[in-house]
């Protein structure tokens, strides 16, 4: 179970890692160069704010329903494409530098299939955002979870009572 606490906490600060590296000024250039543009770079970052709101929700909630853990991890799946996505755009990238001297017709292929992989990830995580009132998920500001996580023991306190 704590197990399970701090994979989805991981999951909402890694969410805030992928939209930051989606903005920084290098990779919004490679990525409105591969023909993304701004439209869709900029329905990835809604979809992944609508998605982060109902994190704090769902990773209090996973622990008395399954069927929200496999909503975490969906969701978690969906960001870390995300994220392999932004890495192959920069890779593409730095090996487009070093063979400038010409443009196969795979890079291009390679493009669209970036851009068709990007445009599935948005699906996926509208998709899961649309099941929120389905898994009774609710939009949340952080929550004090000092309130429902597991208490723990000081092992330096444990060692005095012996």
């Amino acid at each position: 179970m704590a197990g399970a606490l701090v994979g989805g906490a991981f999951l909402s600060g890694f969410i805030n890692v992928v939209f930051d590296r989606f903005l920084s000024s290098e990779a919004a250039n490679l990525i409105i160069g591969k023909k993304l543009g701004p439209d869709l770079v900029e329905r990835l970052r809604i979809s992944l704010h609508a998605a982060e709101a109902l994190v704090d929700d769902a990773e209090y909630k996973q622990l008395d329903n399954p069927s929200v853990k496999d909503w975490l991890n969906s969701l978690r799946d969906a960001v870390y494409v995300a994220d392999d996505l932004l890495d192959s755009v920069l890779t593409i990238e730095a090996t487009r530098k070093e063979v400038r001297s010409f443009w196969p017709i795979s890079f291009l292929k390679r493009d669209r299939e970036i851009v068709d992989k990007m445009e599935d990830v948005v699906r996926r995580i509208n998709f899961l955002e649309k099941q929120k009132d389905f898994l009774g998920l609710e939009k949340t500001t952080k929550r004090n979870f000092l309130s429902w996580r597991i208490p723990s023991t000081s092992l330096v306190e444990a060692k005095k009572d012996r």
